[in-house]
């Protein structure tokens, strides 16, 4: 997350599907990157199991097919 920060990208595209994705996106929030670096993630990585998992840290994460 330090190394994300210090980039400061336009946004971060990641693909975890699993548990990594959502440890990597509970991470992200409690980061306070959420809201300042908008994240990208392929559809496998936020499902339906993913999404019950991570809940609100889900909302303003973009998901493209």
């Amino acid at each position: 997350m330090a190394q994300i920060r210090a980039a400061n990208p336009d946004a971060v595209f990641q693909f975890h599907p699993g548990g990594l994705g959502i440890a990597f996106i509970r991470q992200y929030q409690q980061a306070g990157l959420l809201g300042k670096i908008p994240m990208v993630l392929a559809s496998p990585s936020m499902d339906a199991v993913i999404l019950k998992a991570v809940g609100e840290a889900a909302m303003g994460v973009n998901v493209s097919s």
